[in-house]
């Protein structure tokens, strides 16, 4: 019998320690003696008695359910349990259920505990909520005919395929035996047995021959489903069968093809192993090339070699002459212009003391044709700039229709000679703006010398200024001259490109003036076009975006010291004065003697010349003769110029004495190079000697200001040292600390307040509510009242001011002392000093 104590269950190696052995609900003795138990929720379980546990067959064995409420014994052995879904048979010799459910009569609702019974005839009868079920289990009908196997329908992305144009599938998919895909498509099978007796029965295995490693077995599932198959052929293979075994299915075989994508098919490998293959043979190819180019090139060299050293040698000789060239060009400006220099000043000079009318004339032919010749100076060494890319704009402020008046007037006598007809006309009377001026003129220069060059006599050129709104200004030269074909107008801007087409005009030039006077166009931003016909003339129009400016304040200043310099040149009085006093040393350091002889000559009346041949000799004049002003060349042997500033500048016992640059080189750059040095001018052969002697006049009477008109002592104005409160005794305190140390570039308001012995927040916050300035500007404050002291009473330089009162920048030190008293340093020495010798004030020149 079954003893309730026993706890232990084995069930097919699961655990079942767990089992509610005690919610037993049927116990069955069959006719081999063996105890059969049902139990709620674990099944129908078998007590072995040998090893004393029990057995289980529950849904993992295809029991229909795992409660159990009754079981019954039929005739041949199998065991009949009533369960919660229906009715199932086990036997014992197969250890199989077959379950009967709804659809084969049994009611759907539970059966009740213990209600069953088997009569004497085989009946078995079986108790639930609806009734009860009664059956002779010798009578029941088993269906054992095979059903069909069929696959019902193929779906692609979802959507069921059909055998229609360039479908998957040829023929119906119940009947198909392939499959065609293509890459990447997923899919789906859907397949049945034709059971109708008890579909539910089925029992469905498949597996995708290629893919799965062990077939599926999905129960009555009905769908196959594959995502992502690799290109290849696979066989689908399907089979059913019943639940208790009793019928198995013919296996059904249906053979898939994965196309894969046109980068792998065999047309692309063929493809790929083409293209390999050709470039294989076209490396070996070039290959083989390369060793017979090398084999016959090396031919050559040993059939050439005596031609190879003969080219090398001519080679060497034009790099040589190239280098040649470059230097004749660079020395040419130096060479040229010093001669130039002493052809031009002699002629002015003579031009403003000449009276007689037929050697003005004569004096006015010389001074052109010598300009002509600096203009053909400036071209050839203008082209090498172009072709060495270092061309650039050196633009400054001036009255453009002034300058070009200028140019157009120096063509008169040229017109006069050849009775041509000048004509200038200009729509606005000045028009002031930035450019470069020698550009500018060498522009005009290079157009009307060409028109009056191309014109015949008794004709016309004229010359027109338009403005463009002022945002621009146009230049229009024009004439009546031989004129140019159409085919010939692109060509005229080209480098060495000349119209031969009038045999009566001599000397047509070298063919770069115009080829330079589009460079100089273009540097401005500008353009220039030409429109020209055969025998009527020529229109050259030249466009300069230049925007209109208003006169700045630079030209006024050089107005008030060209001013300033005529009233001194004027007076009687102070020239017989001058002339009782010892003539001011002037220090001509330059290695051509005639450039020396010639400002000698110059000079002499009002200065006491001192010559040096070369810097060094410059250098050792200044230290033994102490001059008042120095004007030096900067191309010399031995020394240059530029050396010869930085020994001048960086010794305190010549610093203070001012220099004026010579020099051939006119680029911005150049300049600079100069001013930087600590030059004071500089001036660019060839110069005019009045423009010399103005500023050796200006430096020399500003030097004189300085030591005659300010006081070289320095009078601080220290407040008192009695105080009526406590605040004024710290202010006091701090005043006198940053009057110690007000030449340090470096006082910080750390240190300040290290001094005053308090924090940096309350040295800010007490110095904000005394003064109303911060501590930064409380200090410059009193740096700049100061400086304002040093630059009234003082003659020392601007910028040595702001390094006396700790400004480590004199730029920076204009702009404090500009925002503080509205003026600039410069302004300010002019409005407070007392100028005695004759001299107009500031306000006076102003508003003159």
């Amino acid at each position: 019998m079954y003893n309730p104590s026993q706890n232990k269950l084995d069930v097919f190696n699961h655990d079942t320690s767990n089992l509610p052995l005690d919610m037993v609900l049927d116990v069955h003795c069959d006719k081999s003696g063996q105890i059969w138990v049902g139990v709620l929720g674990g099944g129908l379980c078998l007590y072995n008695d040998k090893t004393k546990a029990f057995h289980q067959y529950s849904v993992k064995n295809l029991l229909g359910n795992d409660v159990i409420y009754k079981i019954l014994e039929d005739d041949s052995g199998k065991l009949w349990v009533s369960t919660n879904k229906g009715i199932s048979v086990f036997d014992p010799q197969k250890k199989i259920f077959k379950n009967y459910t709804y659809h084969n009569g049994i009611q759907q609702s539970n059966f009740n505990i213990g209600a069953g019974i088997k009569t004497s005839t085989g009946e078995m009868y079986f108790g639930g909520n609806e009734g009860f079920n009664y059956f002779n289990p010798k009578s029941l009908y088993q269906n054992r005919k095979i059903p069909s196997l069929i696959i019902t329908d193929l779906k692609i992305g979802n959507k069921s395929v059909k055998p229609i144009g360039n479908s998957e599938i040829t023929e119906p998919i119940a009947t198909a035996r392939k499959i065609e895909l293509s890459y990447r498509q997923n899919f789906s099978l859907d397949f049945a047995a034709l059971n109708y007796t008890a579909p539910q029965e089925n029992q469905y295995t498949y597996m995708l021959e290629g893919f799965d490693k062990e077939w599926n077995h999905v129960g009555s599932v009905t769908t196959a489903v594959y995502t992502n198959l690799d290109p290849g052929k696979y066989k689908f293979r399907l089979k059913a069968g019943s639940e208790d075994g009793s019928w198995h299915t013919p296996e059904r075989v249906v053979e898939i093809t994965v196309n894969p994508p046109f980068w792998r098919t065999y047309y692309a490998y063929f493809s790929y192993l083409l293209i390999l293959t050709i470039t294989f043979w076209m490396l070996r190819r070039r290959a083989i090339q390369n060793v017979r180019y090398e084999f016959a090139l090396e031919q050559e060299r040993r059939e050439v070699k005596h031609l190879i050293e003969k080219e090398r040698t001519e080679a060497e000789r034009k790099m040589e002459l190239e280098q040649l060239k470059i230097k004749f060009l660079t020395n040419l400006s130096h060479e040229l212009k010093t001669p130039l220099t002493l052809v031009l000043n002699p002629i002015e000079n003579l031009l403003l003391k000449e009276n007689s009318v037929e050697k003005l004339d004569t004096l006015n032919l010389i001074n052109r044709n010598a300009k002509r010749l600096l203009n053909l100076v400036n071209q050839l060494l203008d082209f090498r700039k172009i072709e060495d890319n270092e061309l650039k704009l050196n633009a400054t402020e001036g009255d453009l229709i002034n300058v070009a008046k200028e140019i157009f007037d120096s063509f008169k006598y040229i017109s006069e000679r050849k009775n041509i007809h000048l004509d200038f006309k200009s729509s606005i009377r000045k028009y002031y703006t930035v450019f470069d001026k020698d550009k500018v003129e060498r522009i005009l220069f290079n157009l009307l010398s060409n028109a009056l060059k191309f014109t015949n006599e008794n004709g016309s050129v004229y010359f027109h200024i338009e403005s463009e709104a002022g945002n621009g200004i146009k230049l229009i030269i024009g004439d009546d001259g031989v004129g140019l074909a159409e085919d010939k107008l692109e060509k005229i801007f080209d480098r060495f490109y000349q119209v031969n087409n009038n045999a009566n005009i001599l000397n047509q030039g070298s063919g770069i003036g115009l080829s330079i006077t589009q460079e100089f166009v273009r540097l401005h931003g500008g353009n220039i076009k030409v429109e020209s016909e055969e025998g009527k003339g020529s229109v050259f129009t030249v466009y300069l975006p230049l925007p209109e400016r208003k006169e700045s304040e630079s030209a006024d200043t050089v107005f008030i010291a060209e001013e300033i310099a005529n009233v001194y040149e004027c007076n009687e009085e102070e020239c017989k004065e001058s002339s009782e006093i010892e003539k001011p040393v002037v220090l001509l350091v330059d290695d051509s003697e005639d450039i020396r002889s010639y400002l000698q000559e110059s000079l002499k009346g009002k200065y006491r010349i001192i010559e040096a041949s070369d810097g060094k000799e410059g250098w050792q004049k200044a230290l033994s003769s102490h001059p008042e002003i120095i004007v030096s060349d900067i191309n010399m042997p031995n020394m240059d110029g530029i050396a010869l500033v930085k020994k001048i500048k960086n010794d305190n016992r010549t610093k203070h004495i001012p220099v004026i640059l010579l020099t051939v080189l006119s680029e911005e750059i150049n300049q600079l190079k100069g001013l930087e040095t600590g030059a004071n001018d500089y001036l660019t052969k060839p110069f005019s000697f009045q423009l010399l002697n103005i500023k050796i006049n200006n430096l020399l009477n500003l030097k004189s200001t300085f030591k005659d008109t300010y006081c070289k002592h320095i009078n601080l104005e220290v407040p008192d040292k009695e105080f009526v409160s406590e605040d004024e005794k710290y202010i006091l305190k701090i005043s006198q600390y940053v009057e110690d140390h007000i030449s340090n570039p470096d006082l910080s308001i750390t240190e300040l307040s290290r001094k005053m012995n308090t924090s940096r927040g309350t040295l800010y916050n007490r110095i904000l509510s005394l003064t109303g300035e911060t501590p930064v500007e409380f200090i410059r404050s009193i740096k700049l009242k100061r400086a304002a002291m040093l630059l009234e009473k003082s003659d020392m330089k601007i910028s040595h001011i702001g390094y006396e009162v700790g400004f480590s920048n004199p730029n920076y030190f204009t702009r404090a002392f500009k925002a503080k008293y509205n003026v600039s340093p410069s302004q300010f020495i002019l409005l407070k000093r007392d100028v005695t010798k004759k001299m107009y004030t500031f306000d006076e020149i102003m508003h003159s």
